[in-house]
């Protein structure tokens, strides 16, 4: 069974919440107490295989998308927040970034003339709250969720591979290697990690594994 690494909850403006919250009661005043919002009343369960700063990331872009960019606070204040986060996926993130995104985010909030500008950095302002080890663990160039492409690689364990090639025909950039009935390797330079090894292999044969 999946493990649960966070629950986000009200929408892309809503907050991020590690799993030991999940019996908190769902209501307005609650989830205001913890940083978030009601919102949409959506519910999206965060797997192990999923990144908190990634998830971060698709609703900050939703939010970038839907702001009609008339305030600077909000039209250039979250496009300083992606980029900060996107240096963090990309493992070329400081310390002093998350003072950075901390005092973005409080600048966005304060300063947006619309609801959607004050709400769009709660996902950010959460996710600090609740996995600032994930940002950590990013500074250090690991992603605990095995999904920032610029942190992992991906290789075969040959004890493994039979070499049967269920591989081949799912790999968009053929950069899977080798010869029937041997263990395949992985070239490097052609895998764009795009998973679809991991999920067509019946011999569980490849793994990821931090950069």
């Amino acid at each position: 069974m999946d493990t649960v690494r966070g629950i986000q909850i009200g929408g892309p403006s809503g907050g991020i919440f590690p799993p030991d919250l999940s019996q908190m009661p769902i209501d307005y005043e609650s989830l205001g107490l913890l940083g978030g919002i009601m919102g949409s009343g959506g519910i999206v369960i965060l797997g192990h295989r999923q990144c908190v700063i990634d998830t971060v990331l698709y609703f900050l872009d939703f939010s970038i998308e839907e702001s009609c960019g008339q305030c600077k606070s909000c039209r250039e204040g979250l496009t300083d927040c992606r980029d900060i986060l996107k240096r963090f996926s990309a493992g070329s993130a400081q310390a002093c970034d998350l003072e950075e995104l901390e005092r973005l985010c409080e600048y966005v909030s304060h300063n947006s003339l619309c609801g959607l500008g004050k709400a769009a950095v709660r996902p950010v302002q959460t996710s600090l709250r609740y996995f600032h080890d994930e940002y950590e663990a990013h500074l250090q160039g690991c992603c605990p969720g095995k999904v920032c492409k610029d942190l992992i690689h991906f290789d075969v364990i040959a004890a493994n591979c039979p070499g049967c090639r269920c591989c081949l025909p799912t790999c968009p950039t053929n950069a899977m290697r080798g010869r029937f009935g041997k263990p395949f390797y992985i070239e490097q330079r052609l895998c764009d990690k795009c998973w679809m090894c991991t999920y067509t292999c019946p011999y569980d044969a490849v793994m990821v594994c931090d950069k």
